[in-house]
C-alpha cells in the first residue's frame, strides 16, 4: 500500500507533457541522401525524449541519416538533444519555421557540415552550442530576433559561413573565405557589444524567472505537503486497517485449518466409503458372477438332461435294432454253420475217400514192386516188360505225386474253412459281447434317476 502512494506522488511531481514527440518519414534524396522529415510537436520546450518515431527503409539504419529537415507546421521551442544523438552521422541540420526561442549546449554534434535555424525566434546566440564543431562550415540564422551574438560564437569552429541578415543587431551574410575572420569579428562588432550590453540584463532576466520559479516550487511544495499529510493520514488509516484485516486474516486461517482438518478427515471417510463402495461392488460383482454361473450350469446340466434322454431314446432304439440284427445274425450265422459244417463233412469224405485211394493205389504199387522183382529175378527176357512197366510206374508215380499234391492243398484247404470258422465264432462271441454290454446299458439307464426336474 506505501508503495503504491510513493508511485502516486511521483506521477504527481512528474506528469508527462502528453501530445509532445518527435517522428520521421524517411526518404532517399539524390542531392542529400538519405533523409528525416522531421515532425516535432515540443511547444513546452522539453529535452527529456527517449525516442523518435518512424520507420526506416528496407536496409537502412539510424547511421545511414545524412540530412534531417524540419517539417512545416512543426512546434518547438528549443533543438532536442535527442536528433543528433540518434543521427550522429547527419550532415545537415534543417529547422526553420519551428519557432526556436532557444539552443541547449549539447543540441548539436561534431559530424554537422551545415546548420539552418533561420526564420525562427531566436533573440540571443550564445557560444556554446557550437562549441568545437570543427567541421560545422555554414550557420543559417537569417530572419530571426537576434539582438546579441556572443563573440566566441564562431571560436574553436570551422564555420566559413555565417548569415544573420535580416536580425535587430546586423543584417549582413558574412564570408570568411578562409583568410582571416577580423572582417567577420568587425561585421558582428555591434551585435558582440549588444550582447555584453544585454548580459547584466540577461542576469536579471534570469534571477526573475529563478525567483518565480521557486516561488511555484515552494507554493508546489506545500501542497505538496498538505497532500502528504493527508496521504500519511490515510496511510495510518490503512496500516490500522491493514492490522485489523491481519487479525481477522488470523483468524479465518485459523478457522481455514479447523475446516482444512474437518476436510481431510471428511476425505478419510469418503475414502473408507468408496473403499467399502468398491468391495461391495466387487462382492455384488462377484455374487453376480457366480449367480450367472450356477444359470449357466443349470441351463447346461438341462441340455445334457435333454441330451441323455435323446441318447437314451436312441439308445432304446438301437437296443431293439440290434436286437433285431443280431437275431437275425445268428440266424445267418447258424445257416452258414450249418453251410459249413455240410461242405467240412463233404471234404472230410472226400479225403476219407481220397486216402483209400491213395491206399488202395500203394496195394497196387507194392503188388508191383513184387511182381516186378519176381519178374526180374525170373527171366531177362522179359525186360521190355519190365521197362514198360518200369514207366508204367514211374507214370504211377507221378499221378501219385500229384494225387499228394492234391491232398495237401485239400488239407490247406481244410485248415483255412478252420480259420473261417474260428473267426465266425469270435465274430459271434464278439457279438454276444456287445449284446450283453447293450443289454447292460440299457438297464443303467434305465434305472438312472432323471435330472430333469
Amino acid at each position: 500500500m506505501i508503495l503504491k502512494l510513493v508511485i502516486l506522488i511521483i506521477l504527481v511531481n512528474f506528469r508527462p507533457s502528453l501530445g509532445q514527440f518527435l517522428s520521421c518519414n524517411y526518404r532517399n534524396n539524390d542531392t542529400y541522401g538519405y533523409t528525416c522529415d522531421l515532425t516535432i510537436q515540443n511547444p513546452n520546450g522539453l529535452n527529456n525524449f527517449a525516442s523518435i518515431g518512424g520507420t526506416h527503409l528496407t536496409g537502412k539504419t539510424n547511421n545511414d541519416v545524412r540530412r534531417v529537415l524540419g517539417l512545416i507546421g512543426s512546434n518547438t521551442t528549443n533543438v532536442p538533444s535527442i536528433i543528433c544523438d540518434k543521427f550522429q552521422n547527419s550532415i545537415n541540420v534543417e529547422l526553420y519555421s519551428v519557432g526556436i526561442k532557444t539552443i541547449d549546449d549539447k543540441a548539436f554534434k561534431n559530424s554537422l557540415n551545415v546548420i539552418y535555424l533561420h526564420n525562427n525566434k531566436l533573440k540571443i546566440t550564445q557560444s556554446d552550442p557550437f562549441r568545437s564543431l570543427f567541421k560545422l562550415k555554414t550557420i543559417y540564422l537569417q530572419q530571426n530576433q537576434i539582438e546579441a551574438i556572443d563573440e566566441k560564437v564562431i571560436d574553436n569552429t570551422g564555420v566559413q559561413r555565417l548569415d544573420i541578415t535580416n536580425n535587430l543587431c546586423a543584417n549582413q551574410n558574412i564570408f570568411d573565405n578562409s583568410t582571416s575572420r577580423m572582417s567577420m569579428r568587425l561585421a558582428l562588432l555591434n551585435c558582440f557589444k549588444k550582447f555584453d550590453d544585454l548580459l547584466p540584463a540577461r542576469v536579471r532576466k534570469l534571477e526573475e524567472e529563478l525567483s518565480f520559479i521557486v516561488s511555484e516550487f515552494e507554493d508546489q511544495n506545500q501542497q505538496l505537503t498538505a497532500t502528504t499529510n493527508q496521504l500519511q493520514v490515510k496511510v495510518n488509516n490503512l496500516t490500522a486497517e491493514n492490522i485489523k484485516i491481519r487479525s481477522e486474516m488470523q483468524n479465518i486461517t485459523k478457522g481455514n485449518e479447523a475446516i482444512r482438518t474437518d476436510v481431510a478427515n471428511l476425505n478419510t471417510r469418503v475414502d473408507t466409503i468408496s473403499r467399502d463402495q468398491s468391495t461391495l461392488k466387487n462382492e455384488v460383482m462377484n455374487q453376480t458372477l457366480v449367480i450367472t454361473e450356477i444359470k449357466n450350469e443349470n441351463q447346461r446340466l438341462t441340455s445334457i438332461t435333454q441330451e441323455l434322454k435323446d441318447q437314451n431314446q436312441e439308445l432304446r432304439s438301437d437296443v431293439d435294432d440290434n436286437g433285431r440284427k443280431i437275431e437275425e445274425n445268428q440266424k445267418i450265422l447258424i445257416n452258414k454253420t450249418a453251410i459249413l459244417e455240410a461242405q467240412i463233412n463233404d471234404l472230410t469224405n472226400e479225403n476219407r475217400n481220397q486216402s483209400s485211394i491213395i491206399k488202395d493205389q500203394g496195394l497196387i504199387i507194392a503188388d508191383i514192386q513184387n511182381e516186378n522183382q519176381q519178374l526180374h529175378e525170373g527171366a531177362a527176357e522179359i525186360k521190355d516188360q519190365i521197362v514198360a512197366l518200369v514207366k508204367e510206374n514211374e507214370a504211377q508215380g507221378t499221378l501219385i505225386e500229384e494225387l499228394d499234391l492234391l491232398v495237401e492243398n485239400q488239407g490247406l484247404i481244410i485248415e483255412s474253412q478252420g480259420s473261417i470258422i474260428e473267426s465266425q465264432g469270435s465274430k459271434i462271441t464278439e457279438l454276444q459281447d456287445n449284446l450283453e454290454d447293450l443289454k447292460h446299458l440299457v438297464y443303467e439307464l434305465s434305472n438312472r434317476p432323471c435330472a430333469c426336474k
